[in-house]
């Protein structure tokens, strides 16, 4: 997908230009593509509010939660 506001270098245009400066996209919108070994590529990905990932983490959240209360009510027992 080329994205015509993105600074020139980014534009993920992928295709060959001639000698008359015209432009020819050589892949398709969606069709896979290699990813030379010497780049990389950054995805940001939003998981669903009912993902494991977010499940997962709101578990780890509410344990150390719970912890740290136990631990605070053990130092005011002590």
């Amino acid at each position: 997908r080329v994205h015509s506001s993105a600074p020139e270098f980014a534009r993920n245009r992928i295709g060959n230009t001639d000698i008359n400066g015209v432009f020819t996209e050589a892949v398709a919108d969606g069709e896979p593509v290699d990813i030379p070994a010497d780049s990389f590529v950054s995805v940001r990905v939003e998981m669903p509010e009912d993902s494991i990932w977010n499940e997962a983490q709101k578990e780890t959240l509410e344990a150390m939660e719970k912890a740290e209360r136990e631990r605070q009510q053990n130092q005011q027992d002590a």
